[in-house]
């Protein structure tokens, strides 16, 4: 079986391991993408429009923890010791 790449935002925040307000205030500030699927709307006429179901890419989120992890790993700044 394969794995979904598009998640909830539950399922992607049980994902990260985080609540469902962090992906919201992610998706909010950018740092995450919301994912709406064309779907065909109304009876007959074949209008397409965007679904209401807010999905994320696992791809997405898998590369927001490797600039997290990569933050991390740069050293911080050298800071002089100021003279007296």
């Amino acid at each position: 079986m394969t794995e979904q790449r598009l998640l909830s935002r539950r399922d992607a925040a049980a994902y990260l391991s985080v609540s469902l307000q962090v992906i919201e205030r992610l998706v909010h500030t950018g740092q995450l993408h919301a994912v709406r699927l064309p779907v065909t709307r109304g009876t007959g006429r074949g209008e397409l429009g965007l679904g209401r179901r807010i999905l994320i890419d696992r791809l997405e989120l898998d590369a927001l923890v490797q600039r997290s992890l990569d933050q991390v790993a740069e050293p911080p700044p050298m800071r002089l010791a100021a003279r007296r």
